[in-house]
């Protein structure tokens, strides 16, 4: 058992997880801050119901309704669900990048053959890509 709290302590966190991944650092960065905000919404709901359940206060308000105590319960239960749900749709974004890193390296390799095709020395490509921009073709046929 001693081992397993070992293996959860040298556990990557799902941002460097993110990271490794490929994930792009705008929605890394996004995350990391919506999680800041959201985990600091939750806390201070949850020092402010902490603080409107004690003494005699907290006792006069479960007994007449408590409607200032289940308003913060609810806001505090709102940004936990919050951070959980960023931490759904980050990892769903790095299961995600698998697909994404196929799709460009097929484009890259695109991309990369028709620049190669463009710099050939034959047809209409090199005429454009030619530095006197098809002269020399031109000056064959009407020179």
């Amino acid at each position: 058992m001693a081992f397993a709290s070992l293996n959860r302590k040298n556990k990557p966190s799902l941002l460097d997880e993110a990271r490794g991944a490929g994930v792009d650092p705008r929605t890394i960065s996004y995350f990391e801050s919506a999680t800041k905000a959201a985990k600091q919404a939750e806390a201070r709901y949850k020092r402010t119901l902490k603080k409107k359940k004690k003494g005699l206060g907290g006792a006069l308000r479960r007994i007449g309704g408590g409607g200032s105590i289940e308003k913060y319960r609810d806001l505090a239960q709102k940004a936990k669900l919050e951070v959980e749900d960023l931490k759904g749709r980050l990892r769903s974004d790095i299961e995600k990048q698998g697909e994404l890193q196929a799709i460009k390296r097929k484009r890259k390799s695109t991309v990369e053959e028709r620049v190669a095709g463009m710099t050939r020395k034959r047809g209409k490509a090199s005429l454009i890509s030619s530095p006197a921009g098809g002269a020399g073709f031109f000056q064959r046929y009407f020179g």
